[in-house]
């Protein structure tokens, strides 16, 4: 349902952009310094009036990608919101209405007060259209919250659940949040309520919440969260909720407590009988539908101290309930926790024995040579398995179990992947691991053979993440097959770079430092070496490189990387004092930012934060305030403009002020 919704938007977007007539930037990331000319930004935020409804859309894709220095467009953008004239078909105006919300969101900091000025939240489809784009926003829409919070006190039942989760969403680990959380889970007055602040007591949500918010050390506020054990009782009652709604999602919540999973245990395992099939949305609103006992397995499956319990369970549920045993949730759980107990072949055998040979096969793949004793079971599920997909995963396993008796089952694994790559084949080695690795030969020979222009099948990407280490020969065709994919999919080939490893340092600091590869292509780069951390410290050098490039998305991107990956100060510092001049706010604020992930050594580039600290742009004066906290005390001089911004009537950047005082003035 969610990869149709998806579908259904993409192509509705597509079609529209694809007919933009108007549009004078729509490639942002390869704009240069000229190209940001403000009479060329205000041509465009005049194209927001133009009666062409495609002309709108196009302006609007290319405001949201310019960001903040587009600020003069945030009035305009605000009001289309409730702009009811754009087109009579309501999917095209939807997407419209999130096109909007999105640029505004691309320039949070700056339109969150302008937003909550236009619109006092109320219940006409504009203040709701706000509402969905201040949950958007984050921290950065914190000047709501007082006016939330009136709210859900006097909301009707059917809207709690609404101002429940924007006020999570806002504030995640504040202070307001968690009791209003805790409370609604214990007492809320329906079950959309209590679901709602189940979905929200999870620790994905939390630290989302808190991506910027560095003073928030996640695991100081999850310690202080469960110190009175009010979120982890709540969360186990919640588990024997009436509604079926509320528990499924509280199994899930439950799961990312590690310090109360024992107690959450045997509750989990009673789930796994529920009979009840009421569906809910998890995750987001175009999330998975799940029922109370996927949740459940779900639950037990992260959580491997208790897999002999888990495991024991399951295969009573697999003799209750055949048509559940199909379940790829149950599976992967199952193959997950064999590799957490003494007696996995035990377990297998008696899951097997259940007749679910699908669901054993795939445990048995991941636990490889270990599992040679099923090899009689798999040759004779491989001969004369009842389906297709059942004898074709018998072959893809005794392939992996035993290649060396079984070059049959290695041929087959071979032809599948060469001539038509089979999914039934990709998806099976996705969910073995690392042992699918014998594979890689075929699969880089597939990629390098590829057509010229063609994106790299993304289930070919999940095999090569989780080989890992094994894969990285493959990086530099990742590189060339990620110029051929679209914008929404770029994530996908920066995560299965990071997966390959510190490995694959060297292939991208070749990238970053030749002419060829895209400015998409290089972007990537940056990010996976930013996100492998201290271990990229050898491509310093070629991260600065592209601090000093001509386009200012390669220069914030390089700015960034340079703070994560925290190293050779000596060289790091001065590029990033350079960018704090930067033309561009975004890249004056990404420098400021990351010059305080040096902690103390920065102390040279205080000064020039302090000025930032009045710089025009409030993005850029909230991080040279994050920066200057993360210095303490060598950047004292700072804290009388730190004592004046912690007045300002900005939430968020009077939060970074007031914190940063507290840590340089900390003994």
């Amino acid at each position: 349902m969610g990869s149709a919704m998806f579908v259904i938007r993409f192509a509705v977007g597509a079609a529209i952009l694809s007919m933009s007539v108007a549009t004078i930037i729509v490639h942002a990331d390869e704009l240069t310094d000229d190209d940001f000319a403000a009479e060329q930004i205000a041509t465009v935020i005049g194209q927001l009036d133009d009666t062409d409804v495609r002309v709108r859309a196009g302006a609007i894709t290319s405001l949201q990608r310019i960001g903040v220095e587009a600020r003069a467009a945030i009035p305009r953008l605000i009001e289309l919101l409730a702009d009811e004239d754009w087109y009579q078909e309501f999917v095209i105006r939807r997407y419209v209405y999130d096109m909007a919300s999105e640029a505004l969101v691309a320039m949070s900091s700056e339109s969150a007060g302008q937003l909550l000025e236009r619109y006092p939240l109320q219940s006409d489809p504009a203040s709701r259209r706000s509402i969905f784009t201040a949950r958007r926003m984050r921290h950065d829409a914190r000047a709501f919250l007082p006016e939330i919070q009136k709210l859900f006190r006097t909301a009707t039942r059917a809207d709690r659940a609404t101002w429940l989760g924007t006020l999570a969403a806002i504030d995640p680990t504040g202070q307001t949040a968690v009791p209003i959380l805790v409370r609604s889970l214990q007492e809320g007055m329906n079950s959309a309520e209590r679901r709602a602040a189940a979905e929200w007591l999870t620790r994905a949500e939390s630290l989302e919440g808190v991506y910027w918010h560095e003073h928030s050390s996640a695991s100081d506020w999850f310690a202080r969260t469960l110190e009175s054990n009010a979120v982890a009782d709540a969360l186990i009652l919640a588990l024997k909720d009436p509604a079926a709604e509320v528990r499924g999602p509280a199994a899930l919540s439950v799961s990312t407590y590690p310090e109360v999973a024992a107690r959450a245990v045997p509750a989990l395992i009673r789930l796994l009988s529920d009979q009840d099939c009421y569906h809910v949305m998890v995750s987001n609103h175009l999330g998975d539908v799940r029922a109370v006992r996927r949740d459940a397995v779900l639950a037990l499956s992260r959580m491997p101290d208790f897999a002999d319990q888990s495991l024991a369970a399951f295969i009573q549920m697999l003799k209750a309930d055949a048509e559940f045993a199909k379940t790829s949730e149950l599976a992967f759980a199952i193959a997950d926790l064999t590799q957490h107990t003494k007696q996995p072949m035990r377990y297998l055998t008696e899951i097997q024995e259940c007749r679910h040979p699908q669901v054993a096969t795939i445990a048995l793949a991941r636990l490889g040579q270990d599992s040679r004793e099923a090899i009689p079971r798999l040759e004779k599920l491989a001969r004369s398995g009842s389906q297709d997909w059942d004898r074709e995963d018998a072959q893809t396993a005794l392939a992996i179990i035993d290649p060396e008796g079984h070059p049959d089952a290695v041929t087959f694994v071979r032809e599948k992947l060469q001539e038509d790559m089979d999914s039934g084949v990709l998806d099976f080695l996705a969910a073995v691991g690392r042992r699918a690795s014998f594979v890689f030969p075929w699969l880089h020979q597939r990629i390098i053979e590829r057509e010229p222009g063609n994106a790299l099948d993304h289930r070919i990407l999940k095999v090569l993440e989780v080989m890992g280490p094994d894969a990285v020969p493959a990086a530099p065709q990742i590189l060339k097959c990620l110029e051929s994919d679209l914008d929404f999919f770029l994530s996908d080939y920066e995560n299965t770079l990071v997966k390959l490893g510190p490995g694959v340092i060297p292939i991208l600091i070749d990238a970053l430092t030749s002419a060829e590869p895209s400015t998409d292509a290089k972007m990537c780069c940056l990010r996976a070496l930013g996100r492998l951390g201290s271990a990229a410290s050898n491509a310093v050098d070629a991260v600065v490189l592209q601090s000093r490039c001509e386009y200012p998305r390669l220069r914030e991107t390089a700015a960034n990387t340079l703070g994560m990956i925290a190293s050779h100060p000596g060289e790091s510092l001065p590029a990033l004092e350079s960018l704090l001049s930067d033309a561009r706010p975004q890249v004056r604020a990404a420098a400021a930012s990351s010059c305080g992930k040096f902690g103390p050594d920065a102390r040279r580039q205080v000064p020039q934060l302090v000025n930032r600290l009045s710089d025009d742009y409030l993005d850029v004066r909230r991080a040279a305030a994050v920066g200057l906290g993360q210095m303490r005390s060598v950047a004292a001089e700072a804290i009388p403009k730190l004592t004046e911004l912690s007045r300002d009537k900005n939430v968020p950047l009077r939060d970074a002020a007031m914190d940063a005082l507290h840590r340089i003035q900390e003994r």
